[in-house]
């Protein structure tokens, strides 16, 4: 709703997508990365006592910095049908998993942490400007120019060379997001100093949902892409 209210030129219908191959594929994904992290969870808890060891306020805060990475990645982005929206969504999940990141509070996690945040916010400015560019390519007349259906409908009429480079800085800045290589200086720590569930959360929720958007950025801008080969 508070999406809704920022961009007032989103239709309703870039808040729901009919089923694809790529929401297919992202669903049975994320049902193995459901498995991965309860198991998880269920290791982490009785070794390590989780509860007793934070307490409540801690346990409150952990519980609640969780549900934002796991709702903006399992529920809302899957039905966000506009590229803009969907980098606002995993933006959204930045800092709330550099948090998680460094939650124990020592100095190594506090620093994974702060690299996590860093270097993952550029490489979404990257993204944000590869956006930029192509809404501009497009001609956009506000948000919903930038809808996936309104992509692929103008996709063939575009200029392939400015369409060729707004996609490369999009998946530029996405491979920073996820830790891509070579742009992956963050996550061996982050990994490393993530509790269990949270190193799960990044590699099995994070990975398939940017790959989502990155594949249905292609398949909307496949025509132009091909022009450009």
């Amino acid at each position: 709703a508070a999406v809704y209210m920022l961009m007032p030129g989103v239709a309703l219908s870039s808040f729901i997508l009919a089923t694809d191959a790529p929401l297919l594929c992202f669903l049975a994904l994320s049902l193995l990365a459901y498995v991965w992290i309860q198991s998880g969870e269920r290791k982490l808890a009785p070794a390590a006592g989780l509860g007793a060891a934070l307490g409540l306020a801690m346990l409150s805060k952990y519980a609640a910095l969780y549900a934002v990475i796991a709702i903006g990645l399992h529920l809302a982005l899957p039905l966000a049908a506009n590229l803009v929206l969907a980098w606002l969504l995993i933006e959204a999940t930045t800092a709330a998993s550099a948090l998680l990141v460094a939650f124990s509070g020592k100095r190594s996690a506090l620093e994974a942490g702060w690299k996590y945040l860093l270097l993952t916010t550029l490489g979404l400015a990257v993204a944000l400007f590869g956006i930029v560019v192509l809404y501009v390519v497009v001609g956009g007349h506000g948000p919903a120019s930038l809808d996936w259906s309104s992509i692929g409908s103008v996709a063939a009429g575009l200029p392939a060379q400015p369409t060729l480079f707004a996609f490369v800085l999009i998946i530029a800045g996405f491979a920073a997001k996820i830790g891509w290589a070579p742009v992956h200086n963050w996550l061996p720590d982050a990994h490393s100093e993530a509790p269990a569930p949270i190193s799960a959360l990044l590699s099995a929720a994070l990975l398939p949902i940017v790959l989502l958007v990155a594949w249905r950025t292609q398949l909307a801008l496949a025509p132009a892409l091909g022009q450009a080969a």
